[in-house]
């Protein structure tokens, strides 16, 4: 009966290790698909100015924690370093890498320095209710 019961555990702990494995894989395989779709996208506003949102550029969400910021920029900047440029059109694709490389590199000092992080987001949240402000406005105009 121990046997059995010892047998059946370690069939539990090789299944539930296959699982986690999976599991990690899976994660994996969306990060980098996350990311490598990220990276060759740039945030570019009708103005051709880059947008301000630095959460946007990492692809994360504001409530991310500094080591996930640290961690998505190191993933980023590695792939979308300019001498990791390849392809037809070397010398713009080098330019578009420049680009993006700098907006990373904004963006992450930025959300990087507590202090900084925490007026970039008050400063959201004021232009947040400077525009609804001025949409009730418009909608009271109307």
């Amino acid at each position: 009966l121990i046997v059995e019961a010892a047998e059946a555990l370690e069939l539990k702990k090789m299944e539930l290790s296959q699982a986690r494995r999976q599991l990690e894989d899976d994660l994996a395989a969306r990060r980098a698909a996350r990311a490598a779709s990220r990276c060759g996208t740039g945030l570019v506003g009708a103005g051709g100015a880059a947008e301000e949102d630095h959460y946007a550029a990492l692809g994360l969400p504001r409530h991310a924690s500094e080591e996930e910021i640290s961690r998505t920029y190191r993933g980023l900047a590695k792939q979308c370093h300019p001498d990791k440029v390849q392809g037809g059109d070397e010398r713009a694709a080098k330019l578009e890498a420049q680009r993006r490389m700098a907006q990373l590199t904004i963006a992450y000092k930025v959300l990087s320095s507590p202090r900084q992080r925490w007026q970039y987001d008050r400063g959201l949240a004021d232009s947040a209710a400077d525009a609804a402000a001025a949409a009730a406005a418009a909608a009271a105009a109307a």
